[in-house]
């Protein structure tokens, strides 16, 4: 959610890319078979009663009717900036800010409210307010990725994936109401300590694998995968945020060159459309990076960073365990018919592996583990960042391309 030095945007990428064309005219490309399983396939979908792991088929059905349903008919909230005390700032972002407010509105809106253990008294939730620029999203074309940030946020429901609020907009900005999440982000955490031990690496991914198979059965790629756009919470567990890449796409393909140039898939520098296996690659990319502290394709030099995501060249750190290997290899795998997630058993296939072979995913579904870390919720765990006013118009900007905010 803060700003950071990693590149977010589809222009930032497609500055970086300019010379990537010629480039990949002279290497041997791959003919790739895109191929999508949805969750639920495979002989793994034949018992009715669960789906692997022993979350119940039918908790995922019913997830589906909810976000189909809240998907068609997203809610509309009568709310203004001047209903909210800022507490303090959170961050910056490419084309806006992120605030900590509470609600001072009377009455408190009922999906606000909290109550007071102590006394029952209602008070507001705390916030975190991400306000959009209109002029400056709209500059850097970026309409489309707002708007489908907001649709699919409000729509979605799932523990490890941070919680919407509310939504509205005015004259100058757009503004979404989000959960605050105390811990910050992984990426401050990963820096802090170098990199994790593998029990905690996969503590955190499991719960990224369940987001993923949600997101996924849902008909969502997610395409941003990051340890930047993973919160923890106060309890040590993961948090999902910042959709702004995020596409509902069902069985179809994207196009669309967007994500962070380190996590992207081979298939989405090529060109060729692509699908949610998308996703597993940046898993791969995610584990590796979380136990390592590094990207397993970084270079100084951004387009052979490229060439190496196209030809899936990394090396294994020396102290990685054979079962982490076989999975970040199995994950980043170019061709799509062999890659992990993506093959006859579907997300089954990455549940069953064995280095997570020790995860109880039920716990983790239901959040019943201890986590291996717990942030101090009284310090303050976002980067220091400047407080500044929304910008202010006297006419409504943009109002066509901004209709469905």
């Amino acid at each position: 959610m803060a700003n950071n030095s990693r590149v977010r945007t589809y222009q930032s990428i497609n500055r970086q890319l300019d010379e990537r064309y010629q480039r990949l005219l002279k290497l041997e490309r791959t003919p790739f078979l895109l191929t999508h399983v949805p969750m639920g396939t495979g002989p793994s979908s034949s018992n009715s009663s669960s789906s692997s792991g022993g979350i119940s088929s039918e908790c995922y059905k019913q997830a589906r009717e909810e976000f189909d349903k809240r998907y068609a008919s997203p809610a509309v909230f009568q709310l203004v900036y001047r209903d909210f005390q800022i507490s303090r700032p959170l961050g910056r972002g490419a084309f806006g800010s992120v605030k900590e407010v509470k609600c001072v509105r009377d009455p408190i809106p009922d999906y606000l409210q909290v109550t007071n253990s102590a006394d029952s008294t209602v008070k507001s939730q705390r916030i975190a307010l991400k306000i959009i620029n209109k002029k400056s999203a709209h500059k850097m074309k970026q309409e489309e990725h707002v708007v489908n940030e907001k649709r699919i946020l409000q729509a979605l429901n799932f523990p490890f994936i941070i919680r919407f609020y509310f939504s509205f907009k005015d004259n100058a900005n757009l503004y979404i109401g989000l959960e605050l999440i105390e811990g910050g982000e992984m990426f401050r955490h990963l820096r802090d300590c170098e990199r994790f031990d593998e029990k905690k690496a996969k503590f955190y991914a499991s719960q990224i694998v369940l987001a993923l198979e949600y997101l996924h059965l849902l008909g969502i790629v997610y395409r941003d995968l990051k340890p930047e756009n993973l919160l923890i919470d106060r309890y040590g567990y993961v948090k999902m945020c910042d959709f702004g890449f995020a596409k509902k796409i069902d069985r179809g393909k994207a196009y669309t060159l967007c994500g962070t140039p380190e996590f992207l898939a081979p298939e989405i520098i090529l060109g060729r459309g692509y699908n949610m296996g998308v996703d597993y690659w940046a898993l791969g990319v995610l584990i590796y990076e979380m136990n390592a502290g590094n990207s397993p394709f970084w270079d100084a030099d951004q387009q052979k960073i490229y060439h190496k995501i196209i030809n899936a060249k990394f090396r294994p750190r020396s102290f990685f365990s054979d079962n982490l290997i076989d999975v970040i290899k199995g994950l980043l795998q170019k061709d799509l018919t062999k890659r992990l997630g993506l093959m006859f058993n579907g997300i089954s296939d990455i549940k069953k592996h064995a280095w997570f072979r020790d995860i109880d995913w039920l716990q983790i579904f239901l959040k019943k583990l201890r986590a291996p870390w717990v942030p101090d919720i009284r310090a303050n765990n976002f980067p220091d960042a400047e407080d500044e006013e929304p910008a202010r118009s006297s006419i409504n900007l943009f109002e066509k391309e901004f209709q469905d905010f």
